[in-house]
């Protein structure tokens, strides 16, 4: 029961960091075409970072894979897999305030 409830946790705050990201003056225009500038700054964001901050944010995030599934995927320790998202969440959110 705890793994459901641990995972179920881990996947809103995983969201709910991504949400947070993305919210910026532009995503915050009303105009056409601002949801599709944020998306260009998120992706060109992303590509900046160093490939093994990337590719943790990419499969969480884009394939929505738990941070265990990445772990075992990139036959990592969880532990590194937890540093290297927060750490590539932080640089993420930098690289896009700087967009800004």
């Amino acid at each position: 029961m705890h793994k459901a409830a641990d995972a179920s946790a881990a996947v809103a705050r995983r969201y709910e960091g991504l949400r947070r990201l993305i919210r910026s003056p532009v995503a915050a225009n009303p105009g056409v075409g601002a949801g599709a500038v944020e998306r260009v700054h998120m992706a060109s964001s992303l590509s900046e970072l160093p490939d093994h901050k990337r590719e943790v944010l990419f499969l969480a995030y884009y394939l929505d894979m738990t941070q265990p599934e990445v772990a075992g995927l990139l036959d990592l320790r969880l532990g590194t897999v937890k540093s290297r998202t927060r750490r590539g969440l932080r640089a993420l959110a930098r690289r896009l305030d700087a967009h800004a």
